[in-house]
């Protein structure tokens, strides 16, 4: 029973950690806010060094003509 008990107990607590991880405690930004933060973003020095496609398919249609790997950058500072 103790060790069913302590089973749960931990379930519990690493369900809050993740709940509180993936931000389901902070107020969501408005979408202007985001406009904001994506803008800003892109204005960033390693934003401007790349030529980023906004779909996967742009993506991979330019790899696959240039010979080349497709790399990802995701983020929450403006994601929906």
């Amino acid at each position: 029973m103790k060790r069913l008990f302590w089973h749960a107990a931990v379930l519990m607590a690493m369900a809050g950690a993740f709940s509180t991880l993936a931000g389901a405690q902070r107020p969501q930004p408005s979408p202007e806010e985001l406009e904001k933060r994506y803008k800003a973003k892109l204005e960033k020095p390693f934003a401007k060094k790349i030529a980023w496609k906004m779909t996967l398919d742009e993506a991979m249609t330019e790899a696959r003509a240039r010979d080349r790997f497709i790399v990802g950058f995701f983020t929450r500072s403006y994601a929906r």
